[in-house]
């Protein structure tokens, strides 16, 4: 194990350090890869992580001796923080114990569907990079992620503005077009489902949770295409409004707009009103443009008295403070045309011997 200069760090830093075998309970300092007690061959996971957890007896395990159980990401969901041994790699492991997948739920199964997610390329899709059954647990492993899931978001900071409702979407049904063209449904699509990624430079990026995966926590439910488009229809309003289920349709039609037409229509009591496919509710949706769907909610607003004087009145008025200027101009260039065209006039009589022009009209292109 590596060894550490205690005198170097702090108490937080040191306590963040310490290492603990889940089984045989040897401490030992944390080290920079994956590095598996020499008692028991199990993985050390951190000593504040296994206080949070302490009746957890998958924290240590190492699956198909390639997968280390680290963390916990998700009790409720059983997904953990696993390091890929071979190349230090942390992804995120979903596993399901044999007696609570069971059924139609089998180890073959899981791999037809990570077989088919592991095809997904929308950037909306989490990506799946293994499968597999071991020791009586069935697990999927998935890229990790970093952020809050939208319901999450929602509890914290409120509805969302129209525009960025719209924004996320449109990720969302790119996600669910291809995976509905593979054969691939969610089946449990919803606020909690979606993760809002934590990610430099792009805001809004989000991430579907789950495909494939549905049937791993409840073998009987058969998920399909119609059904995944009804619950994106509620989750779009409750995003809009923040209300429960029940309740955030009909908000959401008192707001009113096309937005809240497309919910409306997508969560239709009769099927043959809802949309068709997720490429039929993807071209709804691109024919609304977010300036055309609903007030920015919860937005900041001006008062009349505060707002600025548009660019083109202030043109004009910069015309009208030049239009003397202007007018001078014009009178002189007059000016000048018109005793051009007098001399001009004037020219053949005098190359006969007549009379030389008018007084005026010398006054007039001397005011030229």
């Amino acid at each position: 194990m590596e060894t550490l200069n205690v005198a170097t760090l702090d108490v937080a830093t040191l306590c963040d350090q310490v290492m603990v075998c889940p089984r045989c309970k040897r401490l030992s300092m944390a080290a920079g890869a994956a590095e598996l007690c020499p008692v028991d061959g199990h993985a050390p996971v951190p000593r504040s992580v296994r206080r949070a957890h302490p009746s957890d007896d998958l924290l240590g395990r190492v699956l198909d001796d390639r997968y280390a159980l680290v963390d916990v990401l998700d009790a409720s969901q059983q997904t953990y923080i696993a390091v890929q041994l071979a190349t230090g790699r942390k992804v995120a492991l979903r596993v399901a114990r044999s007696g609570q997948a069971g059924g139609e739920w089998s180890g073959m199964r899981v791999y037809e569907e990570m077989r088919r997610s592991a095809e997904l390329t929308s950037p909306a899709s989490v990506t799946c990079h293994d499968a597999g059954d071991c020791q009586g647990l069935t697990y999927a492993v998935f890229e990790l992620l970093r952020g809050r899931t939208l319901a999450q978001v929602v509890a914290i900071s409120g509805p969302f503005s129209a525009a960025r409702v719209h924004h996320i979407a449109l990720q969302l049904l790119h996600a669910l077009r291809e995976a509905h063209a593979l054969g691939l449904d969610h089946g449990d699509l919803g606020p909690d489902r979606v993760l809002l990624v934590d990610q430099p430079f792009h805001e809004n990026r989000v991430k579907v949770l789950g495909f494939g995966l549905a049937r791993m926590d409840r073998p009987h439910v058969h998920p399909d295409a119609a059904g995944d488009l009804v619950a994106l229809g509620h989750l779009l309003a409750f995003l809009l409004t923040g209300a429960a289920a029940g309740a955030a349709r009909d908000e959401t039609e008192r707001l009113g707009g096309p937005l809240a037409a497309l919910v409306a229509r997508a969560t239709a009591a009769e099927p043959a009103q809802r949309f068709a496919s997720a490429f039929e509710m993807d071209r709804a949706l691109r024919a609304i443009t977010p300036g055309t769907t609903l007030p920015l909610a919860h937005g900041p607003t001006r008062s009349p008295a505060s707002t600025r004087r548009p660019a083109p009145l202030r043109l004009v008025g910069r015309l009208r403070r030049a239009r003397p200027h202007m007018t001078d101009i014009l009178v002189g260039a007059s000016a000048l045309l018109v005793g051009g065209l007098l001399t001009l006039a004037t020219l053949p009589s005098q190359a006969a011997g007549g009379a030389p022009p008018p007084a005026s009209a010398q006054v007039l292109v001397a005011r030229g």
